[in-house]
Order: C-alpha cells, then sequence, then structure tokens
C-alpha cells in the first residue's frame, strides 16, 4: 500500500465514472474520517476543497468528476484505514434533468489502506516575541533528520508585503544522520502590528520523489521605532 509520512499533508482523489444508462444527481459528499487522521477544517463538507460540492451535480452515462482533498495522518502503523467518502444520490428525472422523484441514496467507499511512518525531518521556526520597525529581526529554523541517511535541503524564504529580507533567500544546507542544524534569516520589518514572518519552504528528494514542506512562523510584534519612548 502507500506509504506516507506522520504530519505531512496527502492529497486524496475521488474519482467518479457513471456507468448507469440514466442520468444521475449527485447531492453532496462527506468524508467520514478515522481517529488516525487529523480532523481539518474542510473534513466534512469538501466544499472548500470541491467547490462543485455545494450544489447537485447531474452526472450523465460516461461522464468523469473528480475531486480532491487533503489528509493529514496522525498516527503511526501498517495498513490503517483513512476513512471513507460517502455520496448522497438520486436518479435525475424531468425536462432540465435537476429534478428528482426518487428517493436520495447513499453510498460509501472506503479510502485505501495507508502505513504511515515517522516522519524524517522535524522541522520548527524560532522567532522572537516582538521587534522593532526597520531594524532586524532573527529567524531561525531548527532541522532535524531522524533517518540514517545524509539529506541535503534546499531552504526558501517565501516573499512577505511586511518584510524585506536581508541576506539569502534561498541556500542549500546537508542535514547528516540522526542530527540536527540551525539556520538564521535575518528580516527587517516595513510594517507594525501582529504580524507572520514570511513562511519558509524547504524541498527535498525522498525515495526519488520531490517533496516538500512549508514551515509556518508564529506571530512577531512589530512596534515603532519610538514606541517606548518618553514625551
Amino acid at each position: 500500500g502507500m506509504v506516507v509520512m506522520e504530519g505531512e499533508a496527502v492529497m486524496a482523489r475521488v474519482v467518479l465514472d457513471v456507468a448507469a444508462p440514466h442520468k444521475l444527481l449527485l447531492e453532496g459528499a462527506e468524508l467520514r474520517l478515522n481517529q488516525v487522521v487529523a480532523k481539518e477544517e474542510a473534513a466534512h463538507s469538501l466544499d472548500s476543497w470541491a467547490p462543485a460540492l455545494k450544489a447537485p451535480i447531474v452526472l450523465a452515462a460516461g461522464d468523469r468528476f473528480c475531486f480532491q482533498f487533503p489528509l493529514i495522518f496522525c498516527g503511526q502503523g501498517d495498513a490503517l484505514s483513512p476513512g471513507s467518502v460517502a455520496l448522497r444520490w438520486s436518479r435525475a428525472v424531468g425536462a432540465s434533468s435537476s429534478v428528482t422523484n426518487s428517493p436520495s441514496a447513499v453510498t460509501t467507499f472506503k479510502l485505501p489502506e495507508v502505513s504511515v511512518k515517522a516522519r524524517g525531518l522535524v522541522v520548527r521556526t524560532l522567532v522572537p516575541p516582538q521587534g522593532v520597525l526597520g531594524e532586524k529581526l532573527a529567524v531561525e529554523l531548527e532541522a532535524k533528520n531522524k533517518t540514517d541517511d545524509s539529506v541535503e535541503y534546499q531552504v526558501e524564504a517565501q516573499p512577505s508585503e511586511s518584510f524585506l529580507l536581508a541576506g539569502f533567500r534561498s541556500t542549500k544546507v546537508r542535514v547528516l544522520p540522526r542530527s540536527s542544524l540551525r539556520l538564521a534569516f535575518n528580516l527587517v520589518p516595513i510594517s507594525v502590528g501582529l504580524l507572520h514572518p514570511p513562511k519558509i519552504l524547504l524541498k527535498w528528494k525522498r525515495d526519488g520523489q520531490d517533496v516538500q514542506q512549508a514551515v509556518s512562523t508564529a506571530k512577531v510584534f512589530i512596534q515603532p521605532p519610538d514606541f517606548n519612548a518618553q514625551e
């Protein structure tokens, strides 16, 4: 079965091929997750990931309808069942093919089993609680390699409307097996208030496949230079 890493987002894709001789009305879909999957905001409605599901959809014979959604696994093990997708549908009748007199039915499809492994890379950011407008602010990225292999990572600071980057925006680092490193980004705030520093993107290869992870940073309060000045 498929192997995924704990804590990493995996996109699940559902493909519906209509083989019925008559038109069907897809009235909605619901994602029913097991405990091994983190309950995300879109876990039940799916609307934010598949906007077409906000209204009933008419499907004719030979039609194909696809939608996808993210799953984040919060437990480890082999042959784990993420849950199922429940589709509510009925037979479409009437001139517009969107009016139905037949009762709705619910068909449930199990999501494929997966093996969830511990993450080989654990990343966190260290951000000061506050800074001053126009003055350098150091944000540190700490990466821990929990595998027995040396891994090279591409580290990129993402653009931000509230901060300028003083120094490198992108660099490559190598993390030795069972070790960690810290990498500092110097930022210059150009806005005041409670702000999010830029996200940091890591890219690397795992089993020959390209992998990337966006690392969010905690908010920092940026104050004017004379914020504490005495009048």
